[in-house]
């Protein structure tokens, strides 16, 4: 639905497991481009994911139109700063939000919003948050 009033969209995700590689999955296959954003180095950020889901990232990040990653080495504040850059290189922010004031959905609302960028929940009938 929001890709076909924004056809030329670049659709970005943190490269978790969840929401953020189905929307990859999702994209892709409607023929978008991705930006992957990642907060380390594959190796230390999925490699201890199941080698079907590790399949699932390794090849959106192949087939991105641009990739990004926070710091070489797994940190927990890295998903801080790949929250930021996401915020920074979106025009606006689609989100699952279960409305928990918690984890890395909540902080990215939340810089979206202090940056000016629209936010949207997916969950809320895309409801404007």
């Amino acid at each position: 639905q929001v890709q076909r009033k924004h056809p030329g969209a670049r659709w970005l995700h943190g490269g978790c497991w969840g929401v953020d590689v189905w929307a990859g999955e999702a994209a892709l296959s409607r023929g978008a481009e991705i930006g992957v954003y990642l907060p380390s180095l594959f190796a230390g950020f999925a490699g201890r994911w199941p080698e079907r889901c590790q399949a699932v990232l390794s090849r959106q990040m192949l087939k991105s139109a641009e990739m990004w990653i926070a710091r070489p080495l797994y940190r927990v504040e890295n998903y801080a700063i790949r929250n930021r850059k996401l915020v920074e290189a979106a025009d606006a922010v689609i989100a699952f939000f279960d409305g928990g004031p918690w984890g890395g959905t909540w902080q990215t609302i939340r810089f979206a919003k202090a940056a000016g960028k629209p936010v949207f929940n997916a969950l809320g009938g895309w409801r404007r948050l």
